[in-house]
């Protein structure tokens, strides 16, 4: 699994601008898209929370983790499901290896968006404040 947290645009490059992390392939311009996006992350969040009241330093820290990876591993999801749709339906071997990857994405991603949801709602109960609504999502009493 590829953990936005541990690439930089120069991992493993190869002379065709690609990189290899754990196993797979991905093109150099992925990589740095998926830093920055983990960096914006993490700076919005220091930025939020240095404003005063959004969250322990813990939880942001966890809920940027949570962020990031859930980038990443849509950007994997969808990479999973192209290949699918391109692996001929009588290669079965093949297809069957691409879906028990889609399964196991599938999962990693449940489980970040049960913790990042938590999260999400601590972070918007306290830059809410004083002047948070009766319901923080979505659907005010």
């Amino acid at each position: 699994m590829i953990d936005a947290r541990s690439l930089s645009a120069t991992d493993s490059l190869e002379p065709n601008g690609r990189s290899d992390v754990d196993g797979e392939h991905i093109d150099s311009e992925h990589v740095d898209r998926t830093v920055a996006k983990a960096r914006a992350v993490t700076a919005w969040l220091d930025a939020a929370q240095s404003g005063g009241r959004a969250g322990r330093p813990s939880d942001l820290g966890a809920l940027s983790a949570d962020l990031s990876d859930l980038y990443t591993g849509s950007t994997r999801y969808q990479r999973l499901v192209d290949a699918l749709l391109e692996t001929p339906p009588t290669e079965r071997e093949s297809a069957a290896d691409t879906v028990v990857d889609l399964k196991v994405e599938l999962q990693h991603l449940a489980w970040h968006i049960r913790s990042v949801t938590r999260r999400l709602e601590r972070l918007a109960d306290d830059l809410y404040g004083d002047d948070e609504p009766d319901d923080v999502e979505g659907t005010k009493a």
